[in-house]
């Protein structure tokens, strides 16, 4: 089975690349900044509980260790976290208007061998959840998934082709607002749609 793994080591990468990505999709950054805050033990082994910072140290070894094995495939990740309050409005979630509390980005770079093609995509999480914005005022800002994609053609030293795919899951831009006081509440909602953008762009390196 080791044999097959160090032989096929190309197709695991796919695969974990496959198992991960759609939970990264589905679920966001929101369970990982979770379990994150609150330093908790992520696993047990034998008995002994793994916490978040060695799970991290091992993830870290993990990928260099794919990276070194596979030189044509570049990973990038990043994630941010955003958080203040505003005295003058009262609580909870009187932070700052329209402030992303957690936003994360994931992709992948492959560049061929043997050709002068180079594919890649990324997914890019952005938070919302409701945000007290006045004494008789607040908003729900929507919580934000795109993922985009490209393929590049290098025809020659100076010139290059991109063809772009930007925001392919379309995903539709939903706002609501509500007011209230000791009268009752009124909630004002918006939904924008939105689409994918196709670009095909030539790049030219003077």
């Amino acid at each position: 089975m080791f044999d097959f793994v160090r032989k096929h080591t190309r197709v695991m990468q796919v695969l974990l690349f496959l198992l991960i990505f759609p939970s990264f999709v589905l679920f966001g950054l929101e369970g990982y900044n979770r379990i994150r805050e609150r330093g908790e033990a992520v696993a047990k082994v034998d008995g002994r509980e793994i916490l978040q910072a060695d799970w991290d140290a091992a993830h870290k070894q993990e990928v260099e260790r794919l990276r070194e094995q596979a030189p044509n495939v570049l990973f990038r990740m990043n994630v941010a976290r955003n958080g203040s309050r505003v005295d003058a409005i009262p609580g909870p979630d009187n932070r700052l208007d329209r402030q992303v509390p957690v936003s994360g980005t994931i992709g992948a770079d492959y560049v061929a061998d043997g050709a002068p093609v180079t594919l890649g995509g990324s997914f890019t999480f952005k938070g919302g959840g409701r945000v007290r914005t006045g004494l008789s005022q607040s908003e729900v800002l929507p919580i934000r998934r795109v993922l985009d994609a490209y393929a590049s053609w290098k025809v020659d030293p100076r010139t290059q082709l991109r063809l772009s795919f930007q925001n392919i899951l379309r995903q539709d831009y939903a706002y609501a607002t509500s007011y209230f006081d000791d009268t009752g509440r009124t909630e004002l909602s918006t939904i924008t749609p939105t689409g994918t953008l196709i670009r095909l762009a030539v790049e030219l390196s003077l």
